[in-house]
């Protein structure tokens, strides 16, 4: 899976452009998405995604798009409260 942010245009929702992670071997641009390729979730600008490389017309797309996890889930709890969510390491809370 790769990485990268969600970049929407103001006022349209059902497509826009996927903007990779550095070093991820991709050639320099942007990876237009239609909303449809979301999976359980809607397109968010600014959003962190992870999504593969499809095709479409000749070229070259985001498809499977996902939100980031923005948590860690823990389900062991050795205090007995139930699971636990932590933030990936190098993420703050709102960021």
């Amino acid at each position: 899976m790769l990485t990268g942010r969600v970049k929407l245009r103001t006022g349209v929702k059902s497509y826009g452009f996927i903007s990779p992670d550095r070093g991820q071997g991709l050639p320099r641009g942007d990876v237009f998405f239609h909303a449809s390729q979301f999976i359980g979730c809607r397109p968010e600008h600014d959003a962190l995604v992870e999504f593969e490389l499809g095709e479409h017309d000749g070229r070259r797309c985001a498809v499977n798009i996902r939100h980031e996890a923005p948590f860690l889930l823990i389900h062991s709890n050795p205090a007995g409260l139930g699971p636990l969510y932590f933030p990936p390491l190098g993420r703050e809370f709102g960021a």
